[in-house]
């Protein structure tokens, strides 16, 4: 049994840890690329995640959030709505490449490995979350009966 344990928890933790959505916005100079991480919201107001100088959108127009593997899309009462290709939208999940709309603001919904800001060698990146791992699951496996 401890065997069938450590195989799926190493399989979802890499799943899990390899996938991260990101917002893009803006072209040219300006394009801009945020990590979604759990929680992203979007507007016109200073501490949002990704501020957007739209007025037509509003201070706390929608917001991202992570749900294990999938990434929910929600309007927040927002006066103008939100277009997710193409559509109006209130409430959905997102997918890799997905458009919003928000007034004149298009932002791209990707989905990708995690940001690795310091520029680290990959594969050293790679060891510590395989080290990160299999202490995770020893410690779970060592709380299973046999």
């Amino acid at each position: 049994m401890r065997t069938d344990l450590r195989r799926y928890i190493v399989h979802d933790s890499l799943n899990i840890q390899m996938r991260m959505g990101f917002v893009i916005t803006g072209e040219g100079d300006s394009r801009r690329k945020v990590a979604v991480g759990d929680h992203l919201v979007i507007g016109r107001a200073g501490d949002n995640g990704l501020v957007l100088a739209d007025s037509a959108a509003s201070r706390r127009h929608a917001e991202i959030e992570r749900m294990g593997q999938d990434f929910l899309y929600r309007d927040l009462g927002s006066s103008n709505g939100t277009k997710v290709n193409n559509r109006d939208t209130i409430h959905r999940e997102l997918k890799h490449g997905d458009l919003i709309r928000i007034g004149q603001s298009t932002i791209r919904f990707i989905v990708g490995p995690p940001i690795n800001p310091e520029g680290r060698d990959p594969r050293e990146v790679n060891r510590e979350l395989q080290d990160w791992i299999e202490g995770k699951v020893a410690e779970i496996a060592a709380t299973v009966p046999e």
